[in-house]
């Protein structure tokens, strides 16, 4: 009987190698230290091993039972259970977290291979990113009910002025997009901006769409499901998703506009108090889904599910030389995303916008990755933030955009924000680009306020 302080220990171990494995690869914290230091994960986290070791525990309790009747003549189970936990268990809690740190180099070497068919050299390391500093949140961001924001989802910011930029910040779960003051390492949340109303407006050009596959059906006017921000003077735009909800899978009109703020009233309401925003002043727009549904493989996806049926979703803006430029986290088709690109005056004029008005940029990043935001960095290049198209184990990535060319170049990989395991990099804002290097504000799906940080980027 004396084989069963080695077998069970053995067989947690094997379950601690699969467990770690599968956090390398869904860049998890490590699970120790997530059981001692995030009490919000705590409770999960022990389940799940719980139930990783539970046929491990239980045998180990059957085979103590055996021996404790046949030997001892007696049963004693207290005993019995906390030597099973002690012997199943604690190996797992203990092998995990290290074999999670060996597997997560190993891990990203597999994504560079599957997914942009290259190997790093014996000799180097993966680029990965990691950031250079924490913004202090010295005022904080709010959802529609006055909570603080756990769904930033988009960011633009003007040109500094005095060392502090004037951005614009959206939450995928409102009605309003809020003002930011960056600089000094700090972010200030100010003002929030009305951009639809509770009803439907009759002064939004163009139709909702008329194409309706999601799969829960129609649901009533709520809020612009904002993806995305994107600043080209003198106005700065918000995104709808353009897709079915997340989650219902339902078609709400809310989500298919395309909204226009005036960059006067962005800055009359960061700069003074007494400024009163004038909600007349946001123009939005029907016409992108008739952009989108004009181009031909892209079709099919419109207004389908996004997770089961890879249905379009936008959550990447940019607006630049006279055009707007979409960036689709899904559909993803052939190992590549795609960037719809159309004259943002066609997009508020009355004029029907057909497949000539469109042009298509597929953007070759790999099995199952989609684009998750861009930023302009000028001469026809595109910041893209990339990362799981539907529910894939990938990591998110940085890449550069070429779209003259049609070519991207992988950047770098982030790296897992340890103290935050449930931050999902969401939206990024070029904070300066000086020859190669290039500043960046990124910010989190998940984390109070989006959990801001910057970020150094090396273009070669």
């Amino acid at each position: 009987m004396a084989f069963r302080f080695v077998l069970q220990p053995v067989m947690a171990g094997i379950a601690a190698l699969h467990d770690g494995i599968e956090d390398a690869k869904s860049r998890r914290s490590a699970y120790c230290w997530t059981l001692l230091t995030n009490l919000l994960e705590r409770g999960g986290r022990l389940r799940e091993g719980l139930i990783s070791t539970a046929r491990v525990i239980l045998l180990r309790l059957c085979m103590d039972v055996i021996y404790q009747l046949i030997v001892l003549k007696t049963f004693y189970p207290g005993e019995a259970v906390v030597v099973a936990i002690a012997i199943a268990f604690f190996p797992h809690l203990l092998l995990r977290g290290p074999i999670a740190r060996i597997a997560r180099w190993r891990a990203i070497l597999a994504a560079s291979v599957l997914f942009h068919g290259t190997v790093p050299s014996a000799n180097s390391e993966p680029n990965v990113l990691s950031p250079t500093r924490t913004y202090r949140v010295t005022r904080p961001f709010t959802d529609d009910g006055g909570r603080v924001a756990m769904n930033i989802s988009g960011l633009a910011c003007m040109p500094a002025d005095g060392g502090r930029s004037k951005c614009l910040v959206i939450d995928d779960q409102g009605r309003f997009a809020q003002i930011a003051i960056v600089g000094d390492g700090q972010v200030a949340a100010g003002a929030r901006l009305p951009l639809v109303g509770k009803k439907a407006s009759n002064d939004t050009v163009g139709r909702p769409p008329a194409q309706i596959g999601c799969s829960g059906g129609k649901a009533k006017f709520k809020d612009i499901d904002g993806e995305a921000v994107a600043y080209s003077s003198p106005f700065f735009y918000v995104v709808g998703g353009h897709g079915c909800t997340r989650y219902s899978n339902k078609f709400r009109s809310s989500a298919f506009i395309l909204a226009r703020i005036p960059e006067a009233q962005v800055i009359g309401a960061s700069s003074d108090q007494k400024f009163v925003f004038d909600p007349s002043s946001v123009t939005t727009t029907y016409r992108l889904s008739e952009a989108l549904t004009s181009v031909p493989q892209i079709r099919p996806y419109f207004t389908q599910d996004l997770m089961t049926a890879n249905g379009l979703n936008i959550e990447g803006l940019v607006v630049a030389g006279g055009k707007l430029l979409a960036g689709l986290r899904a559909p993803t088709l052939d190992a590549k995303a795609f960037v719809i690109a159309v004259s943002i005056d066609k997009l508020f004029e009355g004029t029907l916008i057909s497949e000539g008005d469109v042009r298509v940029i597929p953007v070759p990043l790999g099995i199952g990755r989609g684009i998750r935001d861009l930023a302009p960095l000028g001469d026809g290049k595109l910041l893209v933030l990339s990362g799981p198209a539907q529910d894939e184990r990938i990591p998110f990535e940085i890449h550069v955009l070429d779209t003259a060319d049609e070519t991207s170049t992988l950047l770098g990989t982030l790296s897992e924000l340890e103290e935050t395991p449930d931050g999902k990099a969401e939206a990024i804002s070029v904070l300066s680009h000086r020859g190669k290097i290039i500043d960046l504000l990124m910010m989190f799906d998940g984390l109070e306020s989006g959990g801001p940080r910057q970020y150094r980027i090396l273009i070669e």
